[in-house]
């Protein structure tokens, strides 16, 4: 957020910047997770809870959990006494190399405390983590703790994309799939198989990956194309082949498309959430019998 004032005064020198996570360079990779837990902070004068952070790391030591300490600063000397533990500093690291770092754990860890500061800011490291497909464990304190706890979580990550060529893609196939569907079937099926298929696709996207996160509309579009097969068969849509799209009746096109997004869940890492999909496809087919019963 920023104020009138602020924004009045950009040529001043004060500028807006977004709060948020890059997810071009934050995002899972194909790395093998051989750490186990992950700490990221600058280690700045008060950036980060030292006596809570130690006690989590002792915790962890005795249970023969690794801890990875990314970051180097005057508070990072509080924690050296820890050396003999399973414990491994990286000192400071470059930002582009981050995402690489993050992707060889798989949790990441958010120690918090209730002052001021820690309840009304929004940890962004805590996006980074999730990002690049860790299980973010972090204090219930602020917004971070109503970030982890919110439900909504589900369906709202179908309202995020990673870009803006994500977006309009998404966008142009959800006006001519939810056109076609809307009209034959009405508002309030199409609000029911959002739900579902945007549910679905989390689930079956946490089944295969289970430490990574998706975002994106393209779990309700699979809904869409795996419902629309079974009440509109004959519909035409694109059948997509390698570079090139061909019409085809939904009734064909759509066993193709959900046996590729089966077959590319398991085998293909290629930063689609092929997973995600295919559960979308399913919830909707499952939708379009019950709906012609």
């Amino acid at each position: 957020m920023c104020s009138d004032e602020f924004k009045s005064r950009r040529k001043n020198g004060v500028f807006k910047i977004p709060n948020g996570v890059d997810t071009s360079e934050f995002k899972p990779l194909n790395f093998k997770r051989t750490g186990d837990v992950v700490f990221v902070s600058s280690f700045e004068k008060n950036s980060v809870n030292i006596k809570r952070l130690s006690k989590i790391i002792n915790e962890l030591a005795v249970k023969n959990i690794s801890v990875t300490i990314v970051g180097s600063g005057p508070e990072i000397n509080k924690l050296r006494f820890l050396a003999d533990r399973r414990i491994n500093f990286t000192g400071k690291i470059k930002k582009s190399m981050l995402p690489c770092e993050l992707n060889r754990h798989k949790v990441g860890i958010l120690p918090l405390d209730k002052s001021r500061i820690d309840k009304s800011r929004f940890p962004v490291k805590m996006l980074e983590y999730a990002s690049c497909g860790l299980a973010v464990v972090a204090d219930n304190v602020g917004e971070a703790g109503n970030f982890l706890k919110n439900p909504l979580v589900v369906f709202t990550s179908a309202l995020i994309h990673a870009d803006i060529f994500h977006l309009v893609f998404n966008m142009a196939a959800l006006f001519f799939l939810g056109n076609a569907f809307e009209i034959n079937f009405g508002s309030k099926s199409m609000v029911v198989l959002f739900i579902l298929s945007a549910s679905a696709s989390c689930f079956f996207f946490w089944m295969f990956f289970p430490f990574s996160s998706a975002v994106g509309i393209s779990g309700f579009i699979y809904g869409l194309i795996g419902c629309l097969m079974v009440l509109k068969p004959s519909l035409k849509i694109l059948l997509p082949l390698g570079f090139v799209s061909i019409p085809a009746p939904v009734i064909i096109a759509g066993p193709v498309i959900g046996f590729i997004e089966f077959i590319f869940s398991s085998t293909v890492a290629d930063g689609i959430a092929h997973s995600a999909h295919l559960g979308g496809f399913i919830a909707g087919f499952v939708f379009g019998i019950y709906r012609r019963l």
